[in-house]
């Protein structure tokens, strides 16, 4: 007897697979849209313009009292004691709570608001020429 039995032939190897598809390449794809720019913060408001009739601007008449100028004929030197050689801080805190306006005479006095357009100074305990303190209109 044949114990030689033909052998099985041996099956062909698997064919290879196909390639799986490679996602586009990251430099390929379209870039997603860029956010907007921020708006540009807002601009602040201009500063006051001081004309050389208003020095120092406004804002020393908010928190001083009137005094009215070239119209009631009421002027700085009236107020924060009398001039003196030494500095006194109670004439100081007097004399720096007033302002005055107008400093020239407006056109119509009767109708004149109190708006700095005929000048106006704040008054300042400061040494003059003199060598003496005393309340006077502050130069700016």
């Amino acid at each position: 007897l044949n114990r030689w039995s033909p052998s099985p032939t041996p099956s062909p190897p698997p064919l290879p697979l196909p390639p799986l598809p490679l996602p586009p390449s990251p430099s390929l794809l379209p870039l997603p849209p860029s956010p907007s720019p921020p708006p540009p913060p807002p601009k602040p408001p201009p500063a006051p313009q001081s004309s050389p009739d208003i020095p120092c601007g406004f804002d020393f008449t908010a928190n001083r009292t009137l005094l009215k100028g070239a119209i009631e004929n009421e002027w700085c030197f009236q107020f924060g004691g009398q001039p003196s050689t030494a500095y006194d801080l109670m004439n100081a805190a007097e004399c720096e709570g007033f302002y005055i306006d107008p400093i020239v005479a407006p056109e119509d006095p009767v109708n004149y608001a109190f708006d700095c357009s005929a000048g106006c100074r704040p008054c300042a305990y400061i040494q003059g020429n003199d060598g003496k303190y005393g309340c006077r209109n502050q130069p700016c």
